[in-house]
């Protein structure tokens, strides 16, 4: 592990306007990854932007840089998301570096995509300053044009992982959850097909066997990835806690969600209206107030078998549901389209720099 102090590159870097590219000559942080938690997009030809996430955006306005977080830990370095403690990142080293770079006059703002870390977050820095630059802005997609009328005689259950693919993160996101549910389900439902775009653990991978499950471990194309989502009917994220890209991506298609209860969920799905939320996951991420998420990943592959089986039960029931009663998941799909529209659109999302 390096340490970073306030006189590191990264933070002079950020504060005093060294070029970007420069920066991630020197800077050494995740063991030495260089670049990997950065991207930036060139403004007005001279300044730069810097985010670490991976949304939608058209940063074409005069700012100097803005700092765009789903949770706290994407701003900690050192520390990984799954197994922070509240006593540690109350005391962390890198608390005083985290401060000194937001509450410079270049970083113009903090924008959380869930509203209650932009609560937490200028609470776990201790700082009224940043507290005035956090604001809560809803992750925005480009609007989709959407047929409703087109029919197939398939039922396509989309699973997808992160940005960075890790295969392990396939159990972060569920999908082992959701293998034991289809194997159920397609006995009954023979027009059920599950499409899962994921690098797959190789004990996964050797055990995926049905005809019924289509698997592209390779990253897609933008045009293959948006045919996937013009044929799929639902996603199912029981993830450990929410992935807004995820979310919002399949709602731009009118797709609506089964989800977890972990951290944040209920801040994108409202139950019944733009999918469902299954319980059981309330030791495996929650809220904390002065720090925002706290997760035990461990708990994702050790649950107790009847809340195992609890969170088996109603997810299938979810699914058959939808299956079973089409007006009403139409509904639902015309529900969620019309919420991405709306709260989630590009336009919405670039409002906060007006």
């Amino acid at each position: 592990m390096i340490l970073i102090g306030r006189k590191h590159p990264l933070i002079q870097g950020l504060a005093d306007n060294i070029k970007f590219e420069e920066v991630l000559e020197v800077s050494t942080i995740n063991n030495g990854k260089k670049g990997k938690y950065f991207t930036n997009e060139l403004i007005d030809g001279k300044k730069y932007f810097f985010h670490s996430e991976i949304p939608l955006f058209n940063p074409n306005r005069d700012i100097e840089y803005h700092f765009n977080i789903e949770d706290q830990m994407t701003m900690y370095r050192f520390y990984n998301n799954g197994n922070q403690n509240k006593s540690v990142l109350k005391n962390c080293f890198e608390n005083d570096y985290l401060q000194y770079i937001l509450e410079s006059n270049k970083c113009k703002k903090i924008v959380c995509h869930v509203e209650k870390m932009a609560k937490a977050f200028p609470v776990l820095l201790n700082s009224d300053i940043i507290k005035n630059k956090t604001i809560f802005k809803r992750i925005g997609i480009n609007k989709k044009n959407i047929d409703f009328n087109k029919k197939d005689k398939k039922f396509r259950i989309l699973f997808t992982n992160s940005y960075h693919d890790w295969c392990n993160s396939f159990y972060l996101r569920g999908g082992h959850l959701l293998l034991t549910c289809f194997s159920i389900l397609e006995q009954k439902y023979p027009n059920l097909e599950l499409v899962i775009r994921s690098s797959l653990p190789e004990e996964i991978k050797k055990n995926i066997n049905s005809p019924n499950i289509k698997v592209y471990e390779n990253r897609l194309s933008d045009v293959e990835l948006h045919s996937l989502y013009e044929q799929s009917n639902l996603v199912v994220l029981l993830a450990a806690r929410i992935h807004t890209h995820s979310l919002c991506q399949a709602f731009s298609y009118g797709i609506p969600a089964i989800t977890s209860n972990g951290w944040a969920f209920d801040e994108y799905i409202e139950n019944q209206v733009n999918g469902f939320i299954v319980e059981g996951f309330n030791d495996i991420s929650y809220h904390d107030n002065e720090i925002g998420i706290n997760e035990n990943y461990q708990n994702i592959g050790n649950m107790q078998k009847e809340v195992y089986q609890y969170i088996i039960e109603q997810t299938c029931y979810y699914i058959e549901h939808l299956i079973n009663n089409e007006d009403y998941y139409m509904t639902l799909r015309k529900n969620t389209k019309n919420i991405s529209d709306t709260l989630y659109s590009t336009e919405n999302w670039n409002d906060w720099v007006n």
